[in-house]
């Protein structure tokens, strides 16, 4: 305050100062001299004129002038003012503080698609648009080394594609990508925590299985999106939520074995054809805008209630192990393979609205199904064929005493026997998906299972020991005869029972291996200096794992994660390889100056 005071009592004297000739030409007597000079008081003063007959007008000029003054004045007082309240309440806060101690950062903004883009549409390769190192490196590998760590934006449009290294935990920076269309996954990544593509408007694919510690996903705003697979083994990670919804052309959506996933929501989803989300934590699922659906899995949550009514194109539903006490189908006349064992309060099934079924299932010649080889009936199949895997299948199967509705007949199906004691199974582990049956002394046998998939070997009731496997990189089995697969081939699991030995020899078929690989199409036709940017695509639900790059002749072209690079006049192919499955896709290209 004392420097306050100061400031305006300066103000104030500097005012009086300047107002001090005007108030002596104002007090000063008419006709005598003005002295205006102190210096020259000594002078002899000149004679005033005679005044003017004609009385002047008053004059404001004088007026104006002492208001201007007064005014600067007091506004220099008031900024000085200003200035020591300031420093004063910063002292009373942190104490007296230098003047380039003053702190002048300002908050960065949120990310966004956008984020650190330059003003010709390049991007940085640097920590700030590009968190994860790793991801980092990988991105970088993906630009012309001449343009040092940036992305231009002609490479940036001619990014389409990405697999994703196995040790990347974050993809910010990912959105910089302004028109990648498929997104891959190494496995098994299990250090990615959140899958965040919002707002990417050109993505068509994610395909992210057995990225198995995704806790959250955002895929709003992906208006092009066709299709999403988060996998089928997600019993770590976490994920409640996936929020489709309004996503229009979405066509494919697959999360499985996730027991905390409790909320799937494909309102507007007007497009997908398939929904796979088993064994999993849903409680309810609303399917009713899903006009196009024509395959619903959805065995093993906790369904109270399941409405299909409005999906009148659905040919496959597989609702086993759920909660709920009826299903209407009576829209659904396309309908040819319904699989809804364990509903334990369904007891009517009424199929004369599909046409299919009703042709193929007859009532009254239930099969008595033993489906883990213990000897007992676990539910019943009705209309027997051969599958288009070639596997024997039924049309319907349901629990035993479920009365089924034709328009043939409606025959109550018998009623189900009185379950016998279980047999005592000494360190019997508990039920796993799929079952082995291993009871012959020798037994061959094929599954299909993706790396990661854990079967359980059905003895017969008897125990076993001692178990081996002869390949540990197809398949493991711990001491309980739990088998897991590791990769495609063949392995033998040998064991005893009681003094005797018996082996299963297992084929192993991986379903997410490719079996073909094939280029989208590009023009072949180059001249020196051009480049181009190869795009690898494999058969539907493979994974290639990634891709190797090769050129036949370097002095002519290069290539590096797709992208071609043209040096001189000749022919070049390119051959791409995907890590798994070793399958190739070569194209050739005519290299003019």
């Amino acid at each position: 305050m004392k420097h306050l005071f100061g400031k305006w009592l300066a103000a104030l004297l500097i005012a009086a100062l300047l107002l001090t000739p005007v108030a002596m030409m104002e007090e000063a007597p008419a006709g005598e001299p003005v002295v205006t000079d102190p210096v020259n008081t000594d002078e002899t003063p000149t004679e005033p004129d005679e005044p003017d007959e004609t009385p002047a007008e008053p004059d404001d000029t004088e007026d104006d002038v002492e208001e201007l003054i007064i005014a600067e004045a007091f506004e220099a007082a008031s900024i000085e003012a200003a200035d020591v309240e300031l420093e004063q309440s910063e002292e009373d806060i942190d104490g007296p503080r230098e003047a380039d101690e003053m702190d002048l950062t300002v908050d960065e903004p949120q990310l966004g698609i956008n984020f650190g883009a330059n003003a010709d549409g390049s991007v940085n390769i640097d920590s700030t648009n590009f968190i994860d190192a790793n991801f980092r490196t990988y991105i970088a590998g993906l630009c012309n080394k001449n343009d040092g760590d940036t992305l231009t934006n002609a490479e940036i449009q001619g990014i389409t594609t990405i697999t994703v290294p196995v040790t990347v935990s974050d993809l910010t920076g990912i959105k910089l990508l302004t028109n990648l269309q498929e997104i891959g996954f190494e496995p098994v990544n299990t250090g990615l925590n959140t899958l965040d593509v919002s707002g990417m408007t050109t993505l068509q694919k994610v395909e992210a299985y057995n990225c198995r510690s995704i806790s959250t996903v955002n895929i709003a705003g992906c208006t092009n999106l066709k299709h999403l697979n988060l996998g089928g083994d997600n019993m770590g990670s976490g994920i409640t939520t996936i929020d489709a919804s309004g996503l229009s052309n979405l066509e494919y959506l697959h999360c499985s074995w996730a027991p905390t996933l409790t909320n799937v929501i494909v309102s507007g989803c007007t497009s997908l054809k398939t929904l796979n989300i088993r064994s999993s934590g849903l409680s309810a699922l609303n399917v009713s805008d899903c006009k196009n659906l024509d395959s619903l899995v959805c065995w093993g949550n906790n369904l109270n209630d399941l409405d299909v009514s409005g999906c009148a194109n659905l040919v496959e539903l597989d609702c086993c192990d759920n909660a709920f006490s009826e299903l209407n189908l009576s829209n659904n006349k396309k309908l040819a393979e319904l699989w809804c064992e364990g509903n334990p309060n369904l007891k009517t099934l009424d199929i004369s609205n599909c046409d299919v079924l009703n042709t193929a299932v007859d009532p009254n010649a239930p099969k008595d199904i033993d489906s883990d080889g213990d000897g007992k009936t676990d539910f019943v199949g009705y209309g027997p064929y051969v599958n288009e895997w070639g596997d024997d299948s039924w049309r319907l199967t349901c629990d035993k005493g479920v009365t089924i509705i034709t328009k043939k007949a409606e025959v109550p199906a018998p009623a189900p026997a009185p379950a016998p004691a279980p047999a005592p199974v000494a360190s019997a582990p508990a039920p796993a998906t799929p079952i082995i049956t291993a009871t012959a002394k020798n037994t061959k046998t094929g599954i299909t299972a993706a790396p990661g998939t854990i079967a359980q070997l059905n003895l017969g009731g008897a125990a076993g020991k001692s178990f081996k496997s002869s390949n540990k990189k197809v398949a493991t089995v711990d001491k309980n005869g739990n088998i897991t697969f590791k990769k495609a081939g063949k392995v033998k699991i040998t064991f005893k029972v009681g003094k005797k030995k018996r082996t299963v020899t297992i084929k192993v078929t991986d379903p997410t291996l490719p079996t073909n690989v094939a280029f989208q199409p590009v023009n072949t036709a180059v001249k020196k200096g051009e480049s181009v940017t190869l795009t690898p695509v494999v058969n539907e639900g493979a994974n290639p794992g990634g891709f190797k790059w090769k050129s036949s002749n370097k002095k002519v072209a290069t290539v590096k994660n797709g992208v071609v690079k043209f040096k001189k006049k000749g022919k070049v192919t390119i051959t791409c390889t995907s890590k798994r499955g070793k399958k190739k896709a070569k194209i050739k290209f005519n290299v003019s100056k």
